[in-house]
């Protein structure tokens, strides 16, 4: 299991695009997904349909325009991916980018470590 936020987010989401992935849950709290013209978003849609499973738990704040859509994005790709990966995505509209890691961290771990 691996927790990221911000730009820890985004090597999280770079793990988690891997073809042979390091760890099989995945927890990304305000990611910057819009990195590199949103490069994780292209290379998740560019990867062959597989089962290869896994869990991924994606959390964002009051991001705004430049990180919340490129988020979603992202998310939406993964789940088109692959419907075996275990996947969740919340956003919390009142908390802001330093806050959400504090919000986040146990709704992951409920998510990650349920049954």
């Amino acid at each position: 299991m691996v927790y990221g936020h911000s730009v820890g987010g985004l090597w999280v989401l770079d793990d988690f695009t891997q073809s042979d992935p390091f760890f099989s849950a995945h927890a990304a709290t305000s990611p910057s997904c819009w990195w590199d013209d949103e490069v994780l978003t292209s290379r998740i849609r560019s990867l062959s349909l597989s089962s290869r499973g896994g869990t991924l738990f994606m959390c964002m704040g009051n991001e705004g325009k430049t990180m919340f859509p490129p988020a979603k994005r992202f998310y939406e790709a993964v789940i088109q991916y692959d419907e075996t990966i275990q996947a969740s995505f919340l956003s919390f509209e009142t908390t802001d980018h330093q806050m959400i890691p504090v919000i986040a961290f146990s709704h992951s771990m409920a998510f990650l470590f349920s049954d």
